[in-house]
């Protein structure tokens, strides 16, 4: 289903087609699934588990640059290892298609992240501006730096990604004066 929804779009995936390529009648994915909303459901929050898996950062006697780019560079080979999930994540993620409650219940697995980004906030070592609007600038980033992997316009050695998270870095971090 995820392939067929990044490659085809959701309202142009029928059901059986997804039987058909899953090798199962279409009878045994309503055994499993209320319907189409309910897979992509599913879907979306193995997903955002996948990411909070990924998204754990152990500061224990780390600098905050540090933490920061481990969390940079884990998303951007999270996302280049599994287009798929990015691709649906990036395009389809989204409410109306996913709703707003589950959006809400998922964000459970976001917690350490944004405990990170809050501490940086309070400590000052992150700028001090709203924190969705922080997080949204160092996620984009890395939304970028896949594009350019996954569409063939750099390979994204690990000079390149270096340089990406760097810059990352430097547009979230506070600068001392």
């Amino acid at each position: 289903m995820l392939e067929l929804v990044v490659k085809q779009g959701v309202n142009a995936t029928p059901m059986y087609q997804v039987a058909k390529e899953s090798n199962v009648a279409i009878g045994t994915i309503y055994n499993y699934f209320k319907d189409k909303e309910d897979i992509l459901c599913q879907i979306y929050k193995m997903i955002r588990e996948d990411f909070g898996t990924i998204l754990i950062l152990k500061e224990e006697n780390q600098n905050p640059e540090e933490v920061f780019k481990k969390y940079w560079v884990d998303l951007f080979h999270y996302y280049v290892s599994n287009p798929y999930a990015f691709h649906f994540y990036e395009h389809i993620a989204k409410a109306p298609i996913i709703p707003l409650k589950l959006i809400e219940e998922t964000k459970i697995h976001y917690r350490p992240h944004a405990a990170f980004f809050w501490k940086g906030i309070k400590e000052g070592f992150l700028k001090d501006m709203h924190i969705t609007l922080l997080v949204q600038i160092a996620y984009s980033n890395v939304v970028a730096a896949v594009h350019l992997k996954l569409n063939g316009v750099l390979p994204m050695t690990d000079i390149q990604i270096e340089q990406a998270s760097n810059a990352s870095w430097d547009a979230v971090r506070q600068i001392k004066e």
